[in-house]
């Protein structure tokens, strides 16, 4: 009705035999939708909830048994342009779509999308879990608590087109088995930062986390557990926008972080600065441990490392600086080159590089050359309890 909003309230099984379990509609006046599973399962013959919402309100969904889409998604909710923030938690169970595990379209005016799980989510087909932010929307927020979620093309998607922030929490499993782990992408100019944050259990894809950030924002990428690209790379962090004057951060406080090609790989094209620093194993199976660049209208280039390894099948630190400000390396840790260096570091003409190995460093290459700096002024510091192998160039 007129101002009305609709309330669905299930406690045992439901049942779609040939369409949705649950379907849920709301007009152009109505208001709010909300879904409330507090027992029993609910599958449908397409999906299992889908709630579209072309009102002036919002989605919440609450689940807390089986939700099963025999060919379409677990869960589909959709904000049309009048609605607002569009919630879905998971306290129990697990949520099952051939395609899409959870599938998320949020076009509501200034309206947030958040999604909390703590049970298994699947997307057989496509992703486990799927969230588009358009124009009109703001943040973008993923948590999961506890569960596994699985998904073929991807494990986590995240596509911000609004005009806010992308904050996905990972505490356990997350799998893409042909995709990526988790895909995160700012994808216009009015989005702002992006932050991934792992607590836990593993995250492995074709690439472990794949980020774009064409926002305004920072970029900031934390781990502490183990991170793996099966087929490309373990981290692939590219900060896109040159009007954003903020950093491109990422931490590994534990664990490990593998690519089948590179372990990190990050590309800075906007206007601050990039850190890396690790605190456990990184590893390029194919090419180098970590791989940064900066274009000419960034500034600083940090990377420390405070213990673990670093090893590449190439290098095991390619760091270019071609931005206005300075390199900076320390190592307190084991730096492996293979075919290549152990550190090489391509900077401008007359900026500063400076190295620094600390005690229980540990830099060598199988190729004879250790450390291999191009054009810019380098300081290497050997510091008490380091120890360097091979030729410096």
């Amino acid at each position: 009705g007129i101002g009305g909003s609709t309330t669905i309230t299930t406690d045992s099984n439901v049942t779609g035999t040939s369409a949705d379990g649950i379907y849920a509609s709301n007009s152009t006046k109505a208001k709010d939708i909300n879904i409330t599973q507090s027992g029993g399962n609910i599958t449908g013959g397409s999906n299992g909830i889908n709630a579209q919402n072309s009102g002036q309100g919002s989605i919440l969904i609450q689940s807390a048994g089986d939700i099963t889409g025999t060919i379409g998604q677990g869960i589909i909710a959709v904000n049309q342009a009048t609605a607002k923030d569009l919630t879905i938690t998971q306290s129990g169970g697990n949520i099952l779509g051939q395609a899409s595990g959870i599938s998320v379209q949020n076009k509501g005016i200034g309206g947030s999308t958040t999604i909390t799980t703590d049970g298994n989510v699947t997307g057989t087909t496509t992703e486990g879990i799927t969230v588009t932010n358009q124009t009109n929307a703001t943040d973008l927020n993923i948590t999961q608590s506890g569960g596994n979620i699985l998904g073929k093309t991807s494990g986590i998607n995240a596509q911000n087109g609004g005009k806010g922030s992308i904050l996905i929490q990972t505490q356990s499993n997350v799998t893409g088995t042909t995709g990526p782990g988790v895909k995160a992408y700012n994808v216009l100019t009015s989005t702002q930062n992006l932050t991934i944050l792992q607590n836990g259990g593993n995250i492995v894809g074709s690439t472990g986390i794949l980020s774009q950030n064409k926002g305004s924002g920072f970029t900031f990428i934390e781990t502490d557990s183990n991170v793996t690209g099966t087929s490309a790379d373990g981290i692939n962090a590219l900060h896109q926008s040159s009007t954003s004057t903020k950093d491109l951060t990422v931490i590994q406080s534990g664990g490990s972080i593998t690519g089948q090609r590179a372990g990190i790989f990050n590309q800075n094209n906007g206007g601050g600065s990039t850190i890396i620093q690790t605190a456990g194993t990184v590893e390029g199976k194919l090419n180098q441990g970590i791989y940064v660049s900066n274009s000419a209208t960034t500034q600083d280039l940090n990377i420390t490392q405070t213990s673990g390894s670093i090893e590449g099948n190439t290098t095991g630190i390619f760091a270019v600086n071609q931005g206005s400000g300075s390199t900076t390396i320390n190592s307190a840790g084991v730096i492996k080159g293979n075919s290549a260096e152990a550190i090489l570091v391509d900077a401008l003409a007359n900026a500063t590089t400076t190295i620094n190995l600390n005690a229980n460093s540990d830099v060598s290459s199988a190729s004879g050359v250790a450390i291999k700096e191009n054009y810019s002024n380098t300081t290497l510091t050997m510091n008490s309890g380091s120890k360097l192998a091979g030729k410096v160039l």
